[in-house]
């Protein structure tokens, strides 16, 4: 059923920018914005490893906290392209489409930690641990104009999928592997943006964009957002 909503609410953003330009000034135009992706946790960052020894005559069956993992913040790139079209006279309400490639990740940052329990040593091994994502995408969302301030409210839809993993030992070792695969549409997250235009000419808008979307629904201990923030060049073509 969301999947439906989502696809109805693409279709008729599509409709009403094909049908409905033309009737401002500035009804549509071209656009290419970026800038970088941040992605930060939220929620649970620590996780400490524990393991349960037992029986044990000074620690019978009492798990020993010995080392874990933080999850920090990853920064990319974002890049994208497409149609804003107006949907009044007034240039206040329209629609925007586009469609960019942008990068996000894991990374977990290992500490280090060594346990001697009955002659056995346990040592960590893997220092950090990195999973990054090369997305497709394609945003549709409705547009409201006041003056030189753009916000932007839609959702945004995975069109291909590539996930990099990278793990790097305490010894130097490293562990890259690469896997592409297709979503088709199979994830959709809200997003919202703010654009102020900082200049304008006949044949050139520049603005400042900032954006932030929510990744899924599920309920996982750790949460998290991606912070979009660069700059958006429009090419108007067409007047009234």
């Amino acid at each position: 059923m969301n999947r439906r909503i989502h696809t109805l609410f693409v279709l008729l953003v599509i409709a009403s920018s094909v049908s409905l330009h033309g009737k401002d000034r500035r009804a549509a135009s071209f656009f290419f914005q970026s800038g970088v992706n941040y992605r930060f946790p939220t929620g649970k960052t620590h996780y400490p490893v524990s393991i349960a020894w037992g029986p044990h005559p000074v620690l019978p069956f009492v798990p020993v906290i010995s080392g874990g993992f933080d999850v920090v913040p990853v920064l990319g790139y974002t890049f994208q392209g497409g149609v804003i079209a107006s949907l009044s006279r007034s240039g206040r309400h329209g629609t925007r489409i586009g469609v960019g490639l942008s990068s996000r990740g894991l990374r977990m940052e290992h500490f280090d930690y060594q346990e001697v329990l009955d002659g056995y040593v346990f040592n960590q091994q893997t220092d950090e641990v990195r999973v990054l994502y090369t997305e497709l995408d394609l945003e549709c969302a409705y547009v409201f104009t006041k003056g030189r301030l753009r916000m932007d409210l839609g959702i945004l839809g995975v069109l291909w999928h590539r996930q990099s993993y990278f793990e790097r030992a305490l010894n130097g070792n490293e562990v890259r592997v690469t896997s592409p695969s297709f979503l088709r549409f199979r994830e959709w997250n809200p997003t919202m943006s703010l654009a102020y235009r900082v200049w304008t000419s006949d044949r050139v808008d520049v603005a400042v964009f900032g954006a932030i979307n929510r990744r899924g629904f599920k309920n996982y201990a750790t949460n998290y957002w991606d912070l979009r923030a660069g700059i958006r060049l429009g090419f108007p073509f067409s007047r009234k």
